[in-house]
């Protein structure tokens, strides 16, 4: 274990680090046996993490992150994404307990449920919450990430659609809208997953916002200030562009999904 450790980059092995010292007050509170026994599992809704959290977590790993490498999800070379956090950093994280790593920190409730595709770069998918974030009241606002609330040792899907993590978020009471986070080919569009969870925010009538590391695409919230409403760039209007190019072309039959049994 501790040559497999030594191996491990340098983020990499801090976050476990940290991983460990975040459950080490309920190890406190509980005693400590020999072997860190699991977490009580946590409801789904109260897995989300606020962006304060979720910068930190990217400041702690920034040098691994913004390094490139042949993804062969996205096929392209691009810096670190979410099929490289959830192994290398989140799992690793867990490794001891096992559990999401949402549940190694304190319980937050849902309040935006955060629906994108895992091959965009990571910190650009961070930037696009970033950029969200100042179009809402909360200054800390929480959200749900499946990559973060769910178990990644274990992903429990429940027993039907209606029993599923991402149905138990969206539904909560304290879920106040759905972010929709787009790379610059608008990818998450394509996806299975998220275009039931788009089906879903329409349902329950829940707010709906779409966003790149650019900026946000549609509707700001009243509180938002005139100068957010008018800032534009030519970056985000070529984002327009490409999303709307892309809703012509959605077809539920030929979205892609990781596990061709979800579609299903």
């Amino acid at each position: 274990h501790n040559q497999m450790n030594a191996a491990l980059p340098k983020t990499i092995r801090r976050t476990q680090t940290q991983g460990r010292r975040q459950v080490a007050q309920h190890t406190q509170m509980v005693g400590a046996p020999s072997e860190m026994a699991p977490l009580p599992e946590r409801p789904p809704e109260m897995r989300g993490m606020s962006l304060s959290d979720l910068l930190a977590f990217r400041d702690d790993n920034l040098a691994w992150l913004d390094t490139e490498e042949f993804n062969s999800y996205a096929k392209k070379t691009q810096r670190k994404t979410m099929y490289d956090v959830v192994p290398e950093l989140i799992m690793q994280a867990t490794a001891d307990r096992k559990c999401s790593f949402s549940e190694l920190g304190p319980a937050r409730a849902v309040q935006y449920f955060v629906s994108h595709w895992w091959g965009e770069e990571f910190l650009k998918f961070i930037a696009a919450l970033e950029r969200f974030a100042k179009t809402v009241s909360e200054k800390d606002p929480v959200f749900w990430i499946c990559s973060f609330a769910n178990n990644q040792h274990h992903v429990n899907l429940g027993a039907g659609l209606e029993d599923s993590p991402f149905e138990h978020a969206l539904a909560a009471p304290s879920c106040k809208g759905v972010l929709m986070v787009l790379d610059s080919e608008a990818t998450t569009l394509t996806r299975v997953w998220c275009l039931y969870e788009v089906m879903r925010t329409h349902q329950l009538g829940l707010k709906f916002n779409l966003a790149t590391h650019n900026g946000v695409l549609t509707a700001f919230s009243e509180e938002s200030s005139e100068n957010q409403k008018l800032e534009t760039s030519p970056q985000l209007r070529e984002d327009v562009a490409t999303l709307a190019s892309k809703l012509v072309d959605i077809d539920v039959e030929t979205a892609e999904c990781s596990f061709d049994s979800d579609k299903k």
